[in-house]
């Protein structure tokens, strides 16, 4: 990916070029306007739609340098790819290194997590990369079990921020780890009679929502304008099934493809990790004291890492299996999810962990043990070569449309099939280059106003089309030829003839055409 940075992309599927676009959006909002970063340029005339769907503060943040440096959505994407993953092996490598004392372990315990089959099958999502977070949060944790201070304290709630403001699902997987960790240590280490214990959690959560609620203002606003919430049948659909706990993207791993057909997710952790991992608990806890290489783990936290992971795979099968129909009811902001199956990650983290326990343990009789399972754990987990297609060169029609005055702009066709709205990220990418409003646009929600408006502008300038543009101000249309069939196009070529004193063209170039709709 480094050498081909600002030339390759997953442009193959709407939601790759979704990915790029937001990731675009938000480091040049970020850059130029950030009290503005919502009110993205899709789905014009309405508000805050970046709202719809993942902000991606993030990978946005992550991408600043990339975009301000090339204002090149691919360079930008990229390197927010490049840096997550980075920024992974880094934070786990952090929390099994402060656990174990043993750098080989938690090297080894990086790798298996933040090179998980569940990362690679998700390059199209680029909040679902954003795996970073969890294991800073857990490592924030267990600094301010070990010492709770303020700035500890502090130090969590700003890690739990950083992870919401990455992915949504991670940072409510987070937030449900934290709070099952404070009960759990609380009680263990005899911390729930100290007041002190309890006013540094209480910091680390009013540091964690204060600095998240400004972000989470406009999804609440959006849901208390149209009443959005994801009913317990949509999320059966992206709920995991057993197949998925089989399922692997690393070729290592495709043997096993043909007996797990139907899978819903790919969540299969390694067999590495999986054997490490249960070796790493049951060796832990077998011993006298509780030793993991250098460190003393107390039991305490093995069985929390081991419950971690069972529960987790229990919620990932979603309302069927209980347990998520009982977080849907009783904490709100479920109503906002509809994929279980991305909490498998959690599991991934917790045996890693269990796995770091095993290995520094190996490695107190030989240091080369935990450094070789690090080599074996890479090449069962090799993923490649990653499909990233070149993308198209833009029409000249589009640096033209960069310089004009500003104006909301209609690309046709325009989709109004649901199967098909997923097409009008071909118009949103190309927007990064102008970033005029569109009246098109795609994400995880569509307001019925849009969709009704899409029924008028698939006829454009027929029927009430050229009305209903005139009425929202629209000033550009964008035709793309070779998205039409021959019989569409000829009858679109016909109703713009109709209509030429009104949309005179501007320019033509490799089949997309602009055109300017003056009153």
């Amino acid at each position: 990916m480094a050498p081909r940075l600002g030339s390759m992309g997953r442009v193959d599927s709407g939601d790759g070029r979704w990915s790029i676009w937001v990731v675009a959006w938000v480091a040049h909002a970020l850059s130029t306007d950030p009290a503005s970063a919502y009110d993205a340029n899709i789905f014009y005339p309405e508000r805050n739609t970046l709202a719809y769907s993942e902000a991606n503060f993030g990978a946005g943040v992550l991408a600043l340098p990339a975009w301000i440096a090339t204002n090149n959505p691919y360079a930008a994407h990229n390197s927010a790819v490049i840096l997550g993953f980075a920024l992974s092996v880094l934070t786990m490598f952090g929390l099994a290194r402060r656990l174990t004392g043993n750098d080989g372990a938690a090297m080894a315990a990086a790798i298996l997590y933040a090179f998980c089959p569940f990362v690679f099958a998700r390059t199209a999502h680029i909040q679902l990369l954003m795996v970073w977070g969890l294991p800073l949060v857990m490592l924030c944790l267990h600094r301010l079990v070990d010492r709770p201070t303020i700035g500890n304290a502090v130090a969590l709630g700003l890690a739990l921020f950083a992870t919401a403001l990455s992915c949504a699902y991670y940072g409510i997987l987070a937030g449900l780890i934290v709070g099952a960790a404070v009960l759990t240590f609380s009680v263990t280490r005899g911390r729930w009679r100290e007041p002190s214990w309890w006013a540094r959690v209480a910091i680390a959560a009013v540091v964690a929502v204060g600095t998240a609620l400004p972000f989470f203002l406009p999804y609440l606003d959006h849901q208390e304008q149209t009443g959005f919430f994801r009913p317990l049948a949509e999320v059966v659909r992206f709920s995991a099934n057993w197949q998925a706990w089989f399922a692997s993207s690393a070729w290592t791993h495709r043997w096993m493809h043909p007996y797990v057909a139907g899978w819903s997710e790919v969540l299969f952790p390694g067999f590495i990790l999986i054997g490490t991992g249960l070796a790493g608990m049951f060796s832990v806890l077998r011993a006298q004291p509780a030793t993991a290489g250098s460190r003393t783990v107390p039991r305490d936290v093995v069985c929390f890492y081991a419950a971690l992971a069972v529960v987790i795979v229990w919620l990932s099968f979603g309302p069927t299996a209980g347990l998520y129909t009982v977080f849907w009811k009783i904490v709100p902001i479920f109503s906002f999810l509809r994929a279980p199956a991305r909490f498998g990650i959690g599991a991934v983290l917790a045996l890693a962990v269990l796995a770091s326990f095993a290995l520094a343990r190996a490695g107190r009789r030989s240091t080369i043990v935990p450094w070789a399972v690090a080599g074996l754990a890479a090449l069962e987990l090799i993923t490649g070569p990653l499909v990233q297609p070149t993308p198209a060169p833009l029409s000249a029609a589009y640096k033209v449309l960069a310089r004009m005055p500003r104006g909301p702009v209609l690309e046709l066709p325009f989709f109004e099939r649901r199967m098909d709205f997923h097409r009008h990220t071909e118009y949103m990418l190309p927007s990064t280059l102008h970033w005029q409003r569109l009246v098109n646009g795609y994400s995880d929600y569509a307001s019925p106003t849009w969709a009704r408006r899409a029924l008028t502008f698939r006829q454009f300038p027929a029927g009430d089309s050229l009305e209903l543009a005139l009425m929202l101000n629209v000033r550009y249309v964008v035709l793309h030829e070779h998205k039409f069939s021959r019989a569409e196009l000829a009858i679109v070529r016909e109703r713009f003839a109709q209509e030429g004193h009104t949309l005179p063209l501007i320019v033509a170039d490799a089949g997309v055409e602009l055109y300017e709709i003056r009153r």
